[in-house]
């Protein structure tokens, strides 16, 4: 009979519970002593995880309704994409290895806080999928490309390339399951944790620099800000909430939420930068105002003093 393995520690667990991404662990309020009331710990713990799957859902609707996806960075869906992709295998790993365990009498647990990490990874690295589609299916037309001469539908193209994208990203995870399942449990936390948060941390900074060369803020949702520092938050809070954890502890076990939030506040501030700016300048396409006036006629050879006339009536413009 060969050798079992030694059972893995449970990513989830109260030791390691809570950090990036966010990790439910739904026996957390009939198992641990808490400083808080069970209910809100447990409602906590659901907001952060449902924040996560819907953190980059605004940005694919605002696409959506421009039809473009000028303004936001690719770069900052890729980094955040291959984040969620390594912690998605992690994640898996770790599941199916405690239900491995579990059936051996090992005494692991697959751990429902694992199964909602694992969602979590892969509905937000789907959405990934979706936007990059969206990158391709609306990038503009050149002759190069057969112009509206090419008969592919931005519909068609977005469809085909989410589908394909999704498919390349399903069988990442699985590889990067396999892999986590036979590296040591050192190096598997390593890769699966520390790896992903850098990750996340090094998105935000395509898009700022997005804001700050193009003097613009369109194209970027700044709801995918807002959900985020409230999942981020909520995250942060469960990880106080038990009450053997240290407050030292529950701050080293935070940091990766605290790093997200203060990335999205440098980004907020740089997005204020560039109203002030564009209001300065009188730029409104900076400013995120758009003010249509009416525009005096051209006088006609016929009659050049219908010209003047529409001029002087105009309201006047202030520049």
């Amino acid at each position: 009979e060969p050798p079992k393995r030694a059972p893995r520690s449970d990513p989830t667990s109260a030791r390691s519970r809570g950090r990036w991404p966010p990790a439910l662990h739904a026996r957390m309020a009939e198992e641990d002593a808490s400083r808080m009331p069970h209910g809100l710990v447990f409602f906590l713990g659901m907001l952060g995880a449902c924040c996560w799957v819907l953190v980059l859902v605004p940005q694919a609707l605002l696409n959506l309704r421009r039809r473009s996806t000028e303004g936001m960075s690719l770069s900052l869906v890729i980094l955040w994409q291959s984040a969620v992709c390594i912690s998605g295998g992690y994640y898996a790993s770790a599941f199916l290895q405690g239900v491995e365990d579990e059936g051996d009498g090992g005494g692991g647990h697959g751990g429902s806080g694992t199964v909602w990490a694992v969602m979590s990874c892969m509905s937000c690295g789907l959405v990934c999928c979706f936007i990059e589609g969206q990158v391709l299916a609306y990038r503009p037309k050149s002759h190069a490309d057969g112009g509206e001469a090419s008969g592919r539908s931005p519909c068609f193209v977005l469809a085909t390339c989410t589908m394909s994208l999704s498919s390349v990203f399903i069988a990442i995870c699985g590889a990067l399951m396999l892999l986590f399942s036979r590296l040591p449990e050192l190096a598997s936390y390593i890769l699966g944790n520390a790896v992903p948060t850098a990750l996340l941390g090094l998105g935000f900074i395509p898009q700022i620099w997005e804001f700050v060369t193009s003097r613009s803020i369109a194209g970027y949702s700044f709801g995918v800000t807002a959900i985020d520092i409230v999942g981020c938050l909520g995250n942060s809070i469960v990880l106080f909430a038990p009450a053997d954890v240290s407050l030292g502890e529950a701050v080293k076990e935070s940091m990766p939420f605290i790093i997200v939030i203060f990335m999205h506040i440098v980004l907020i501030a740089t997005a204020l930068w560039v109203i002030g700016v564009g209001e300065q300048r009188g730029d409104a396409r900076t400013a995120g105002t758009f003010v249509e006036k009416d525009v005096p006629a051209q006088p006609s050879a016929a009659d050049p003093d219908e010209g003047c006339a529409n001029a002087c009536d105009a309201e006047p413009v202030a520049v």
